[in-house]
């Protein structure tokens, strides 16, 4: 699987300036929240989780491109125990990973400098750190996982919209709102901690540059 994917990204890395002559180049600098919900498990929060990253989309035709780059991502959660019966006060997850976006982008509608499309493909993650901060009811704060597993590696579908308005030379903005499931998984996490935090949903905002 890893050496299917890395050629897979050396392919399209390799093939795009190939073959740009083709089509378009769209290279954007973005920015994502992201929100875990929680259902069910009303103990746990989200603290903050977020996404950066480096994207370069080439179109093979006037509608339909191939998207690929590097983003950093930082899961953050915590579990409030609620409890002053609780040895333990509270738990702070974050996880931070390395993701290589592999994602179809079909253009659905276009006028002027404006343009919508719909975005399809996974997220392969690669595991770079991860803290476990326990606070205690008497104030001590420890960080570590004792019996906790984490995966090293994860697969994401995402599915999503985006539009993109291109202004003065070729520059443009964008916001894109995702839907995304851990496929390979479940969560990641194993252990007591991190339950329902397969499904996450996404807003990202992006700005960029077209060639040609």
């Amino acid at each position: 699987m890893r050496k299917l994917t890395l050629a897979i990204i050396l392919g399209l890395i390799v093939g795009i300036p190939l073959f740009s002559q083709a089509g378009s180049v769209f290279v954007q600098l973005s920015f994502d929240g992201i929100y875990y919900p929680f259902y069910n498990y009303p103990d746990y929060k989200n603290d903050g989780s977020y996404k950066m990253e480096v994207d370069l989309t080439y179109y093979i035709s006037n509608r339909v491109a191939f998207s690929t780059g590097l983003e950093y991502e930082t899961k953050k959660f915590m579990k409030d125990y609620q409890s002053a019966n609780h040895v333990i006060d509270e738990e702070k997850f974050d996880l931070r990973y390395f993701i290589f976006p592999l994602q179809l982008e079909i253009e659905i509608f276009k006028k002027g400098g404006n343009s919508f499309s719909t975005m399809t493909g996974f997220e392969l993650g690669r595991l770079i750190s991860k803290d476990r901060y326990i606070k205690y009811q008497d104030g001590t704060v420890v960080n570590e996982f004792d019996d906790y597993y984490i995966d090293k590696f994860i697969t994401n579908f995402a599915l999503g919209l985006s539009y993109r308005f291109i202004f003065t030379n070729n520059c443009f903005l964008g916001v894109s709102p995702n839907i995304r499931f851990n496929v390979s998984n479940s969560q990641g996490i194993h252990g007591d901690s991190g339950q329902g935090t397969a499904l996450s949903y996404i807003m990202r905002l992006f700005i960029g540059y077209k060639f040609k």
